[in-house]
């Protein structure tokens, strides 16, 4: 590895801003994910970074599925468009998909093709009730060594706490999916 690469890698693990991001970074060092999920792209400036040092740490192709509103935000703004996310996302490195919508039917849509997620990444930029409703299909997305962050509630550069497996199960148990009824 070139020392400018390594010590890039360095200062986004360990003295990036936002303070609060170094635990994705510092993750992905250690577990050198290839399957990434990220459910809240926002301005697409962390989603950029954790695609380039995930691309750097891997020979393979990166698996990207990254979910947002991304227009759907309406007035409230502060994101990015889909079709420049389509732009600053796909590289020859990275296979990217992108899903627009809220968190909850996203992942219903979505989660059995997401399986042996190696990271998941949850911002805080989603409504409290979706995303609790959202855990119930975790569970399935992940595999034993699957890392999943979740960041804190507050400001957009809140920090990222891991969230055990044991942990993922729980907040899936508590969702209360309302099963069809057989015709």
């Amino acid at each position: 590895m070139k020392v400018i690469t390594y010590l890039k890698q360095l200062y986004l693990a360990h003295l990036s801003k936002p303070v609060g991001d170094r635990t994705i970074y510092q993750a992905i060092r250690r577990h050198r994910p290839r399957r990434i999920v990220v459910l809240g792209v926002g301005d697409g400036e962390r989603v950029a970074r954790i695609l380039h040092l995930a691309a750097q740490l891997n020979d393979a192709k990166l698996q990207f599925t990254g979910q947002d509103l991304f227009e759907g935000r309406g007035s409230e703004g502060g994101g990015m468009k889909l079709k420049d996310a389509h732009r600053r996302f796909a590289t020859d490195r990275v296979n990217s998909r992108l899903a627009p919508g809220d968190v909850q039917s996203v992942l219903s849509r979505m989660a059995n093709s997401l399986t042996d997620t190696d990271l998941m990444v949850v911002t805080n930029e989603h409504a409290e009730v979706a995303l609790e409703a959202a855990w119930y299909y975790v569970p399935r997305m992940l595999h034993e060594q699957s890392v999943v962050l979740c960041q804190l509630p507050g400001a957009a550069d809140a920090a990222f706490e891991v969230v055990t497996r044991k942990e993922v199960e729980a907040r899936a148990a508590r969702c209360h999916q309302p099963r069809r009824a057989a015709a």
